[in-house]
Formats: C-alpha cells, sequence, structure tokens
C-alpha cells in the first residue's frame, strides 16, 4: 500500500492486471521500473499499448539511474535523482515529476522490482486539455512526512487559523501544566489523541477541499498532518517521560552493544554471502534521535531496512559467480543483519523510541510498510535483549590503556632477563636498536627507584644557592614548621639531586655568582 495513493484502486494498476498482464508479468520477470501515476491525475486519460511502454522502463545500459520507455525504439529516456523524475529525451516537453512514495514487488523468482507512485503522467501529451488546472492547485496528494512540512501544510488553509489558534492554546496548557507520570503514559497517550481527534473533525468541517476530492485520502493527509503537529510540538516532555519509564531496558541495549563491537555478523547468524558494509544503513538510522514525531521516527526505520537491503543486493550482484542464481535476502536474514547495524549505531534510546512509535501514533494513514518497519526493529531488539550472547568474543579485542605498577616491574625483569641471555650474541652482531617502550620502561623504573629512596631518607634541606646555605647556619631567616620550604629536598645516599634538566643547569650555572638587588 502507497502513502500517496491506493493502488488497488488505481486505473492504470488495474489495467496492468488485466488488459496488459503479459507486458506486466514480462517488467515483473525482468525486474523493470514501473511508474504509476496517481489515480487522482488519470481521469480521462486513455490508457494504452503507448502510454504502458512509455511507464514500464527497463534500466540504461549506459547511465546509472537512468531508465529506458520498452517501446521497439526505446525513444524516450528518464533520470531518477532525489525523489524526483527527470525527463530527459522524447518527450514532448521536459519536466520534473514529484515521486509520491515507492513500492516494492517481488516476481515468481522472489527478485525485487520498483513502482514509483508519481504525482502525474511522466508524458504531457496523454493528459487531456480540460483536464490541465489553469491555475495552481494545493497539493493533497502524498503524505508529508517531516514536522516542519505537516505544520507549512495545516496553515496553509486560511479556514484552520482559529481551529490552529485553539490547538496551540491546548498544547501550551499540556506542556505548562499537565503532569507526567512513568505509570499513567497511556492517560497521556490518550488525552493527545484526543486534542488530535477533536482539532482533525473541526478542520474537516470548515476544509473547502474535503467535499472536492471525494475520497478519504484527504483525511489521512489531515490526520496525519495534525497529529505530527501536535507531537512535534510536544516532543521535549514526552519523549523525556518515555525515556524514565524505558532506561533499564535503553542501559541493558546499549551496554550489550557496547559489548559487542567488533564482533562480526557471522557471529550472529548472518550468512556470508550477506556479510558486508552497510554505511549508508548505519548513516540513516544516526539520524533517528534527531527526530521528533512518530512519523518522521517510523520512516527512519523503514529508509533503513531499504538501505540495508539495496546496500546487499548490491554487492550479492557485484559478488555473485557468472552462472549462479544470487541469493535472496529473507525476513530471518534481515533481523540478523539489522543486529549487526544496531550494536554499530550504538544508540541509547533504542527502547524508547519504539515504545515512543508505538504509542503515540494514531493517524488512519496506509501504512503497512511502517508497521512492518517497526515491528522488525522490534523482533530485532527482544531478540538482541534476552538471547546470551556471552560465548561470542569480539573479532578486534579491548587494547589497554595503562599498566600496573607490578605489570611495569615484572616488563623491566623480564627485559633484563632478555638481556643476560642475548649477551653472548650481542658481542658479534651489531648493537640492537633501543626501542621508544624500552626507553620508557627504564625512565619509569628510574622514577620509581627515586621515588621510592627519596621518601625514606630524612636529609637536610640544601638551598640551590651556597649564600642561601651560609644565612640559614647563622639562624637568620629560619622558617617555622608550617612553613612551606623553599627549597628541594636533596637526598645523602643518592649522590644526585633529583632535579629537571632547567633546575639542574641552573644550579650548575654561574649567572648567580653575582650579587642582586639595589646597587650603590
Amino acid at each position: 500500500m502507497a502513502d500517496g495513493d491506493d493502488l488497488d484502486i488505481n486505473p492504470f494498476y488495474k489495467s496492468l492486471q488485466t488488459k496488459f498482464s503479459s507486458k506486466f508479468e514480462n517488467a515483473q520477470n525482468k525486474c523493470f521500473l514501473l511508474c504509476i501515476p496517481a489515480a487522482s491525475s488519470l481521469k480521462g486519460i486513455n490508457i494504452n499499448q503507448a502510454f504502458v511502454d512509455t511507464h514500464i522502463l527497463r534500466p540504461s545500459p549506459y547511465f546509472q539511474s537512468h531508465y529506458v520507455s520498452t517501446d521497439k525504439n526505446g525513444s524516450k529516456i528518464i533520470g531518477v535523482d532525489n525523489g524526483s523524475i527527470h525527463t530527459k529525451d522524447g518527450f514532448s516537453s521536459l519536466s520534473k515529476i514529484r515521486i509520491l512514495s515507492e513500492e516494492l514487488g517481488y516476481n515468481k523468482d522472489y527478485k525485487p522490482f520498483k513502482m514509483l507512485i508519481i504525482e502525474k503522467p511522466l508524458d504531457p501529451s496523454f493528459i487531456p486539455k480540460q483536464n490541465v488546472p489553469s491555475s495552481p492547485t494545493l497539493d493533497l496528494h502524498g503524505i508529508k512526512i517531516s514536522y516542519q512540512e505537516n505544520k507549512r501544510l495545516l496553515f496553509q488553509f486560511p479556514e484552520h487559523k482559529a481551529i490552529l489558534a485553539n490547538l496551540d492554546e491546548n498544547i501550551k496548557q499540556f506542556n505548562s501544566n499537565y503532569m507526567l507520570l512513568q505509570g499513567y503514559l497511556d492517560h497521556a497517550a490518550q488525552k493527545l489523541k484526543q486534542m488530535c481527534f477533536y482539532a482533525l473533525e473541526s478542520m474537516l468541517k470548515v476544509n473547502r477541499h474535503t467535499k472536492q476530492a471525494g475520497d478519504m485520502r484527504v483525511v489521512e493527509l489531515l490526520s496525519t498532518a495534525v497529529e505530527s503537529y501536535v507531537m512535534g510540538s510536544v516532543h521535549n516532555k514526552v519523549f523525556q517521560a518515555v525515556c524514565q519509564k524505558c532506561s533499564k531496558d535503553d542501559t541493558v541495549l546499549y551496554e550489550k552493544m557496547k559489548e559487542f563491537q567488533g564482533t562480526g555478523g557471522k557471529e550472529f547468524g548472518v550468512k556470508p554471502e550477506f556479510c558486508c558494509p552497510l554505511p549508508a544503513s548505519l548513516v540513516e538510522l544516526a539520524c533517528l534521535d534527531g527526530l521528533t514525531t512518530p512519523l518522521e521516527k517510523n520512516h527512519c526505520l523503514k529508509s533503513t531496512l531499504d538501505c540495508i537491503s539495496e546496500e546487499v543486493n548490491a554487492y550479492l550482484h557485484d559478488n555473485v559467480i557468472s552462472g549462479e542464481e544470487v541469493p535472496c535476502l529473507t525476513s530471518d536474514d534481515l533481523i540478523s543483519i539489522l543486529i549487526t547495524v544496531l550494536i554499530q549505531s550504538k544508540n541509547c534510546h533504542l527502547a524508547s523510541n519504539l515504545y515512543y512509535m508505538e504509542f503515540f501514533n494514531w493517524a488512519s494513514s496506509s501504512k503497512d510498510d511502517l508497521s512492518f518497519s517497526l515491528v522488525t526493529f522490534k523482533a530485532a531488539a527482544e531478540y538482541f535483549k534476552n538471547t546470551d550472547f556471552s560465548y561470542l568474543k569480539p573479532v578486534m579485542p579491548k587494547m589497554k590503556n595503562e599498566m600496573t605498577f607490578e605489570e611495569i616491574i615484572a616488563a623491566k625483569r623480564e627485559q633484563e632477563d632478555n638481556n643476560k641471555d642475548n649477551k653472548q650474541l650481542s658481542e658479534n652482531k651489531p648493537r640492537p636498536r633501543i626501542t621508544s617502550l624500552n626507553r620508557e620502561l627504564d625512565n619509569i623504573t628510574k622514577m620509581i627507584e627515586k621515588t621510592s629512596t627519596s621518601s625514606t631518607t630524612n636529609g637536610p634541606i640544601r638551598s640551590l644557592f651556597p649564600e642561601y646555605d651560609q644565612v640559614q647556619a647563622s639562624g637568620f631567616g629560619r622558617r617555622t614548621a608550617s612553613s612551606p620550604p623553599d627549597v628541594i629536598p636533596m637526598s645523602k645516599t643518592s649522590g644526585a639531586a633529583p632535579l629537571g634538566d632547567f633546575l639542574s643547569s641552573l644550579q650548575n650555572d654561574d649567572v648567580f655568582d653575582g650579587t642582586f638587588g639595589k646597587q650603590d
């Protein structure tokens, strides 16, 4: 079921299944691209062989994302880019046509083929002159996804002004005064649902386009828009409460994701032929926490699954052995692959997002594909959370950032033993190059030895300057026990002052032999 059009009532799609069934079956077998204009744009159009050949297209052998019509001469070429179709060659006029939604079908061999639901026919020559609007009309077909798109849709109707003002006041009261409790989120969901219902009911009474459309698509469009507007406005308050409720599950999932970082897909049951990098899927899923409405988040899940299918299928086609059949990706395979994507994503609010999408989404829209995406993610999350994977070991072991005191001493002793064993060999061979690790171990060991020696020695305090020692000997300028000394302690037994390079150079420098202070 497409978001922008119902294929079961689409005249072109029904013609493909009946009058042009052989053409349709051939397109499925060869995995051609089908461009299906929205039902509202097909009024008065004669769906003939030329119309069918123009809207069933095969991939171009020369350019990526370009398709050629299936008429005898392949006279028409289109390009698909960023949610739009650009007509290139062979059309009566060049145009840009928006893609309302995308369907994925499977032929008898379970190979996928795409069906694009588009806003109007590809060639304007098929449209009767009386059907061409004399002035631009409001776009009421195609469900809007983002919060901003739905907000603009609602506010573009002047008759909604008073209704939206009342709705904004209700939203303000909810954000300011309504107390959200963890155990009563269902009550909050019911209250927000009623808020959306009353606003939608009022809009349908005054909206001038409701009677003109004559079908349920306008109701679905406005219903989705109202829900997105309300949930986007209360997201900060509601999602915070959802996160508190699901904090335990979020923590369990996040900790397991961190634990199994670097574990390969094969360990989680992914078939070897499906193991491949999935960068686009990770990028898509990374957007989940930044979205505000359940509809946006649901579409993010769907886009992630679509990316997984596309990346895996592209990998299979690039690596298939000539003559062998390309393996088919099943639902079980998809869940196993999805678990590896979830691990790499390290989403810290996965359980909260799934709860938010399930219980705060009520719009009566045709979104079977969105429901499938949510169920698939829930199944993967539950399986990952409740299954014991402790027998698995990450492919990349964790690196140790520091060593304990005992480990340093043991490493030093091992180094010294190795040096003794190799002493005879070193006489006949060039002197081995001292590595940075050995030098670091030597320096750390010397520092530990000096620290241990100085801590057990109570020697007299000596100044850096001999003149100051004479003053101290005379008793002048003695400090009390509570005053910190200006000098650095020296060890009698060490024979060398544990000073840095800078202070040592000052102590031995004769630059301080002269007198200081005001001169007469």
